[in-house]
């Protein structure tokens, strides 16, 4: 719920089950082991990140992992702090508003050469 706080995401609630569903498809029966893990790493996943599934699979369920999965983990996690980070200084908001302008300048530009000619409400 910290993450809220901040407005990082529109709805917690689909968020949360976003990640958990991602692991086990709601369409399919899943046994109830399956489906605890699946609610499980889905938690630690959307409050701790990538790396937290690392500690519920060796922690938990005993699963031994290779060292390739904890590097793709960690990978993803730092790619996750970046893209916050940019949001957080508002990088990306203003790169949202470079291209939406750059979309109005040639749709200006296409009805300045062109004419008012495009589809629309009432043109023909």
């Amino acid at each position: 719920m910290q993450r809220c706080l901040g407005h990082k995401t529109q709805n917690a609630n689909e968020s949360l089950h976003n990640s958990i569903w991602s692991k086990c498809n709601k369409s399919q029966c899943h046994c109830h082991d399956r489906v605890k893990l699946s609610m499980l790493s889905g938690i630690a996943e959307f409050n701790f990140g990538p790396t937290a599934l690392s500690h519920v699979e060796n922690e938990v369920y005993e699963i031994a992992l290779g060292p390739s999965t904890n590097r793709l983990r960690s990978a993803c996690s730092r790619k996750r702090l970046e893209k916050s980070k940019d949001a957080a200084k508002g990088k990306e908001k203003a790169r949202k508003a470079k291209r939406t302008e750059a979309v109005n300048r040639r749709e200006a530009d296409t009805r300045r050469d062109y004419g008012d000619t495009g589809y629309g409400a009432g043109q023909y």
